[in-house]
């Protein structure tokens, strides 16, 4: 008889956890029962296969509201675990962690899945103490990478046999399923270069803008794709304003199928100032394409410098490591001066898009690196994990 598996995550739409729950469910349907738990149902949403059940259509904003969505949804939860005879219960990002240990039952192991560097997101000392409980509470702790693992144990005590670190896969790559709104002439006479992520500070999109006006200065055919929507959109458009690229950098939106954008690309820009993985980077290799990176923690040098120490970190200049290229993490928020980190990152984008040789080289090496991440291989993680 088949297990019963609950995954419980806030949507099914628009970021690498939810990719992941997606993901996963599509390869775990055969082995067990599939139950997706989702605050709200959303239009847009990653394929999955499975039971989806929403618990609440419409979460307030208002923090009074919220509290009795909260308790609400654990008394609903615990309901559903019981009636469904739910084995394992696996959430992801801390809402729904909070959720899953707090409405925890007997017969039910719980995961929680920490998916970013939580010391560096959770500013917020409410966010901070729920995620310090849930992983004081679950059952086990399954980390996207190394230093995600390192920074659970630093910053909020807990012991690393209650950790098990599982990379994000790759995945098989459909082409022709996206509707790119670029004509084919555009890829050919253009050297085109895409960012895929949330619109968000975390993800430095605005830095990424300011490099990229000194690119052009210098290759005058460069074109930057945006792929992703939230809320920093009105200031990374101003910015495209006050740099005078409307030429040259496009904020597409979100893009459910980013491979057929990708793989036309001279190479893909990772700009994050912080980082769990970094699910675009293995989309990127996926559909071989050179990858320049920022070294933030966490993620970028565990996939594109295996064999160094994922603590160290470069400054002041760019360095072409085994898999891809790596640059400084920036550090000013000034939208009026280029920084030097900004700088750096822009010589490394013209470097990389002028050199037909160096083109080739990271090209092979996105195909070597990313078999590395099989998925069949990471749902067996996966498998022995919830199951050991």
């Amino acid at each position: 008889m088949k297990k019963n598996i609950m995954f419980i995550i806030p949507t099914l739409c628009g970021g690498g956890a939810e990719k992941t729950v997606a993901n996963l469910s599509n390869y775990l349907i055969d082995k067990y029962n599939i139950y997706i738990v989702v605050f709200k149902d959303t239009e847009t949403k990653y394929s999955y296969s499975g039971n989806l059940i929403i618990l609440n259509n419409n979460p307030s904003k208002n923090v009074f509201k919220k509290i009795i969505f909260t308790i609400k949804s654990i008394f609903k939860l615990k309901k559903l675990k019981k009636d469904l005879k739910i084995d394992y219960s696996i959430s992801f990002l801390t809402p729904a962690d909070s959720l899953n240990v707090f409405s925890k039952v007997k017969t039910c192991k719980n995961y929680i899945s920490i998916r970013n560097t939580d010391s560096i997101l959770m500013k917020n000392k409410i966010m901070r103490l729920l995620t310090k409980v849930s992983c004081k509470k679950c059952d086990h702790i399954i980390s996207i990478s190394k230093q995600v693992q390192d920074d659970i144990i630093n910053n909020f005590g807990i012991k690393k046999g209650k950790i098990t670190t599982i990379y994000n896969p790759s995945l098989s790559i459909e082409f022709g399923k996206s509707d790119n709104i670029f004509e084919e002439s555009f890829y050919k006479k253009n050297k085109v270069i895409v960012n895929i992520g949330r619109l968000t500070e975390q993800k430095g999109q605005w830095h990424l803008i300011k490099a990229f006006s000194k690119v052009v200065e210098k290759v005058p055919n460069a074109k930057l794709l945006i792929l992703g929507q939230g809320e920093m959109k009105e200031r990374l458009e101003k910015l495209v304003k006050m740099y005078k690229m409307e030429r040259h950098v496009f904020l597409v939106g979100f893009v459910n199928n980013p491979y057929d954008y990708l793989k036309k690309s001279k190479c893909f820009i990772f700009s994050s100032l912080f980082e769990g993985l970094g699910n675009s980077l293995l989309e990127a290799m996926s559909c071989e394409v050179p990858i320049i990176s920022t070294d933030c923690i966490s993620g970028p040098r565990e996939i594109l410098a295996p064999n160094t120490d994922y603590r160290k970190k470069v400054e002041n200049k760019y360095v072409k490591e085994e898999y891809g290229i790596l640059t400084p993490v920036f550090k000013s928020s000034d939208d009026n001066v280029i920084s030097k980190e900004e700088l750096i990152l822009s010589n490394a984008i013209c470097e990389m898009i002028t050199s037909e040789k160096l083109l080739c080289h990271y090209k092979e090496k996105s195909r070597e690196r990313v078999k590395d991440f099989k998925i069949e291989n990471i749902v067996m993680q996966w498998i022995e994990t919830i199951e050991r």
